[in-house]
């Protein structure tokens, strides 16, 4: 996107300068934007006015656990999302040591339970729905081969005893900053919806310590998330699946 069609897609939150783009979306674009009193950042996204309800309505609910979170940005008009964009806080901080990663484990755990209750997100289903149901947020089935999607529904099987609640969906080292002052952000909720809580517990661990079924689980989840919207690299995991 050029800066002149960022910048009028971002009007209805206000004047923004570009500072420059952001590397490491695969899904969406991302900018660096500012104000005269603040820096944030720009997202392009496919999700709906409702998703983007639920995801700001998430955030207000598990700001006691402790993270920094990546609170959407209303326009003038109290949307979260606009000209197929959303606007966040900018973060600065530095990647986390592998204990740094483990230690999420805690303010993780305070988001599941503060979210047990939680309602699913709009347009999402959980992998115990897609053992029956064809879609929700990025997973589409219908458009995968049939045998594939048999393996995919028959590994989800290993969730089947983990407590849901609201997962993040997506914890991997470049989503987490470390803050100057130590504080941990937590950042692309993009695919948080309410789900086994195995698939932030598991994704934390060290994949040498998972069970093969385990790790069989979230390789099936990868590849039907991925499946339309990353289709060679989804096609690449298929392979070894």
């Amino acid at each position: 996107m050029r800066t002149e069609a960022l910048t009028k897609a971002l009007q209805p939150w206000g004047k923004f300068d570009v500072i420059r783009p952001l590397e490491g979306g695969f899904r969406n674009q991302c900018w660096v934007v500012e104000t005269a009193s603040a820096q944030y950042v720009a997202k392009t996204t496919t999700r709906s006015s409702a998703a983007m309800k639920w995801l700001a309505s998430l955030f207000n609910t598990v700001a006691s656990a402790g993270l920094r979170l990546p609170h959407l940005v209303p326009t003038r008009e109290q949307d979260f999302v606009s000209n197929g964009m959303t606007l966040e806080p900018y973060y600065e901080g530095r990647p986390p040591t592998p204990i740094e990663l483990q230690s999420l484990r805690t303010p993780i755990g305070e988001i599941h339970e503060l979210t047990r209750n939680f309602p699913q997100r709009p347009d999402f289903a959980s992998a115990k729905t897609l053992r029956t149901e064809p879609r929700g947020g990025d997973v589409d089935l219908d458009r995968m081969p049939p045998r594939l999607v048999n393996r995919c529904r028959e590994a989800w099987t290993a969730l089947s005893h983990s407590p849901s609640a609201v997962v993040h969906g997506d914890l991997h080292p470049s989503n987490v900053l470390v803050g100057p002052d130590g504080q941990v952000a937590l950042l692309d909720w993009d695919e948080a919806r309410v789900d086994a809580e195995a698939f932030d517990l598991w994704s934390i661990k060290p994949q040498e310590s998972l069970h093969p079924d385990q790790r069989r689980a979230l390789l099936a989840w990868e590849i039907a998330t991925c499946w339309t919207v990353e289709p060679e690299y989804a096609r690449d995991l298929a392979r070894s699946f």
